[in-house]
C-alpha cells in the first residue's frame, strides 16, 4: 500500500461511512506497509480515532549482488619517487569508493613509455588506462585507426559536462580526423619567461613585464634588452663594438625549444603545429624567416645563448639559469620545482613577448591526458577511472599537487597561484604562470608514423640549431622530403 498521511485518511474515513468507527471497542493497530531499506518511521493508523501516530520499525535492506571485482591497470609517464606516493594515495581514495574497481599503476621510465605500450599492445593484451599521457598519444592515431577509445558514447550517456576543460584541451584530446574525444585533460603545460632579477638592477634595466597584453613587449624589445645583459670575460656588453663574442659569459636570453616556436611566432607553421590541416608540412617563407631569426641571435650576434652550450655553460648546476650568468630563459610549467632550489639570487616570472604576428607567442602549451585503450577489456571500470580523476574534488591534485602544472579545470586556474606562492620566494609573481594558458600555440599535432621525424626533421634542425646551415639553405629541402613523405603515406586513405 502507499503511504498515508493525515488528509489520505481522513478521505478514505469518509467514504467507508461512520460505522467503521462506532464499531470498535478496542483500538487496533493497523500497520501500513512501506518500501523501506533502513531504520525507518512507519505510519499506523490507529481506529476509533482521526490520529496517525508513528513507530520505529526495523526492515531488513534488500540484498544487492556484489559486483564482480576488477583490476584496471594504468601505465603512468612521468612518474617520479616524489609523486608515484601520491600516485597510489589517489588510486586508493577511488578504491574506498569503487570497491571493486583496484587501480594498478605501471610506472615505467619516460623513454621507455612508447615502447612499453607499443609491446603490450602487440601482445594482445594493452593496459586499460594511460594517465597521464602525453604527446605520445599521437603515435597511435591514424587517418584509419585508433589505439584510443571513443569516450563521446560515455560523456553522452552519462551527461558529462565538459564546459570547464579548455579549448586548446579539447583539441588535444581530439582525434584530429574523426574529431572525436579520446581523452581526458588531466595536466596542462604552458610557458613564460623567467628572469634574473639581479641581473636586471645591476644592468640598471626595467624588468619585463608581467602583462600578457602588452603590445610593445614583443621580440625587438627583448632582443634590445638581452644585447644589454649579455657580456664577454671583459664586461663589454653585445652592443659595444670591441664584445668578443667568443668569450661570452653572460648571456641575455636562452630558448631550449626554437625550432617549432620561433617560425611559428612569425606567422608560419612547423609540422607539428598546423592542427587544422594536418596534411600540411608547413616550413613556409615566414616559419623560415623566424626560425632564421633565432640562429642569427645565437650566433652572429651571441646575446642568445645556443641550445648546444647550455650543458657546458650550466656545469653540475640544474641548468644554465641556475648559474645565475643567464638574464632570461624560456620556461615552461615543468621547470617550475627546479627553481625553488635557487638561494644565490633572486628570481620572478614575466609574460612571453609576441612575435610580428601579434597574437602568436614564442612557446608551446601542452596537455596530458587520461585515455582508454580500445580493445582493453574494462572499459566501464576505466571510465569511472577517467571521470574521478577528472573530477571537481580530484583534479586539482592531480595536476598541481602531482607535478605542479596548471589544472585542467579552467575553474581551478585562479587557485594555482594561491597554491604555488608558499612554496616559492615571497615576490615571485606566480600569477604570470597561471594567465599564461591563452597564450600558447598546440604543437603535439599527429605525426604520420613513417619515421620521418628522425629520419629527415631531426636531421635538418640540427643543422640550424648547431649553425651548420641557416634555415634558409635547409629548410626548403626538408619541406620537400618530409611532404613527399607525407603525401605517399596519405595516398593510402
Amino acid at each position: 500500500m502507499k503511504n498515508m498521511n493525515r488528509r489520505t485518511f481522513l478521505r478514505a474515513a469518509a467514504l467507508t461511512g461512520s460505522g467503521l468507527l462506532a464499531a470498535a471497542c478496542q483500538p487496533k493497530i493497523v500497520e501500513v506497509e512501506k518500501v523501506v531499506t533502513q531504520i525507518v518511521k512507519e505510519e499506523v493508523i490507529v481506529e476509533g480515532t482521526p490520529k496517525i501516530v508513528e513507530k520505529v520499525v526495523e526492515v531488513a535492506a534488500p540484498t544487492v549482488a556484489p559486483k564482480d571485482k576488477v583490476n584496471v591497470r594504468d601505465i603512468v609517464w612521468a612518474g617520479t619517487a616524489k609523486t608515484i606516493p601520491m600516485y597510489e594515495m589517489i588510486a586508493q581514495s577511488f578504491n574506498e569508493r569503487f570497491p571493486h574497481i583496484t587501480i594498478e599503476h605501471l610506472f615505467v621510465p619516460n623513454d621507455q613509455h612508447t615502447p612499453r605500450i607499443q609491446t603490450m599492445i602487440a601482445a594482445g593484451d594493452p593496459p586499460e588506462v594511460a594517465s597521464p599521457l602525453g604527446g605520445a598519444i599521437h603515435f597511435f592515431r591514424a587517418p584509419d585507426y585508433s589505439v584510443w577509445l571513443n569516450l563521446d558514447p560515455f560523456v553522452e550517456r552519462d551527461n558529462y559536462d565538459l564546459s570547464d576543460f579548455g579549448e586548446v584541451s579539447m583539441v588535444s584530446a581530439q582525434n584530429p580526423f574523426t574529431k572525436s574525444l579520446e581523452g581526458m585533460p588531466v595536466q596542462l603545460f604552458s610557458g613564460f619567461i623567467t628572469y634574473n632579477k639581479d641581473l636586471f638592477e645591476k644592468a640598471g634595466i626595467p624588468e619585463p613585464p608581467h602583462d600578457w597584453n602588452t603590445d610593445d613587449w614583443d621580440i625587438e624589445k627583448l632582443v634590445e634588452i638581452a644585447s644589454l645583459l649579455t657580456l664577454d670575460d671583459k664586461g663589454r656588453n653585445a652592443n659595444d663594438p670591441s664584445f668578443d663574442k667568443e668569450n661570452v659569459v653572460q648571456y641575455g636570453y636562452y630558448e631550449p625549444e626554437p625550432e617549432s616556436d620561433w617560425g611559428f611566432m612569425w606567422g608560419g607553421h612547423s609540422p607539428r603545429t598546423d592542427v587544422e590541416n594536418r596534411r600540411n608540412v608547413g616550413l613556409d617563407d615566414v616559419f623560415i624567416e623566424g626560425a632564421d631569426y633565432w640562429r642569427q641571435m645565437a650566433f652572429e650576434k651571441r646575446i642568445f645563448m645556443p641550445t648546444y652550450e647550455a650543458t657546458n655553460f650550466a656545469g653540475v648546476m640544474a641548468s644554465p639559469f641556475h648559474t645565475g650568468k643567464l638574464a632570461m630563459v624560456g620556461a615552461y610549467t615543468w621547470n617550475v620545482a627546479s627553481y625553488k632550489d635557487i638561494k644565490d639570487f633572486r628570481y620572478d616570472f614575466a609574460a612571453e613577448p609576441h612575435g610580428p604576428v601579434r597574437d602568436r607567442f614564442p612557446f608551446r602549451t601542452c596537455m596530458d591526458q587520461a585515455t582508454i585503450f580500445a580493445k582493453s577489456k574494462l572499459h566501464d571500470a576505466s571510465w569511472e577511472w577517467l571521470k574521478y580523476i577528472s573530477s571537481e574534488d580530484i583534479s586539482f591534485r592531480y595536476s598541481v599537487d602531482l607535478r605542479e602544472c596548471l589544472p585542467a579545470r579552467l575553474s581551478h586556474i585562479p587557485k594555482y597561484g594561491e597554491r604555488l606562492k608558499p612554496t616559492m620566494p615571497q615576490d615571485v609573481d606566480v600569477n604570470v604562470v597561471a594567465e599564461s594558458l591563452p597564450f600558447g600555440h598546440y604543437s603535439e599535432a599527429w605525426p604520420p608514423p613513417t619515421g620521418w621525424i628522425d629520419d629527415i626533421w631531426n636531421i635538418y634542425n640540427q643543422k640550424v640549431k648547431l649553425n651548420t646551415a641557416s634555415a634558409y639553405e635547409c629548410y626548403p629541402e626538408c619541406r620537400e622530403l618530409i611532404q613527399a613523405n607525407w603525401d605517399a603515406y596519405y595516398a593510402d586513405f
